[in-house]
């Protein structure tokens, strides 16, 4: 059954994270809701930031906890995050987005995902 994921809010003075925080909650909840009610496994699979790929990544139990208030959002969620980035998977420039071999290296990731979850019949 469908359980909506709470967020408190409270902690956050910023009324824009606020609300960015409640709209990314609200769609978060509606995709596990409807995924729930037709017996479909949901993984989010999280996309490591580029300006804290140098950073150490943190664990709350076997979960990698990319930053506090991504933790807070996903960790009523089934979700993955890579750890194996390095800035050489992205472009050199402001570019957020991955290069080649950042983009080679999440596509395993995600294959991984998968494959570990349909011989574990998690799908």
């Amino acid at each position: 059954a469908f359980k909506e994921r709470q967020f408190h809010l409270a902690t956050f003075k910023n009324p824009k994270t606020k609300e960015r925080i409640e709209y990314t909650l609200a769609h978060l909840n509606e995709i596990q809701k409807i995924s729930d009610s037709s017996n479909v496994k949901t993984i989010f699979c999280l996309i490591p930031d580029k300006n804290k790929i140098n950073s150490t990544t943190k664990f709350k139990g076997n979960k990698p906890v990319p930053s506090p208030m991504i933790y807070k959002i996903f960790k009523e969620f089934d979700y993955r995050y890579p750890i194996n980035f390095t800035l050489d998977d992205f472009p050199k420039n402001q570019d957020i987005h991955f290069n080649n071999t950042g983009s080679v290296k999440y596509a395993n990731f995600l294959e991984e995902i998968i494959i570990n979850s349909t011989q574990t019949n998690e799908f």
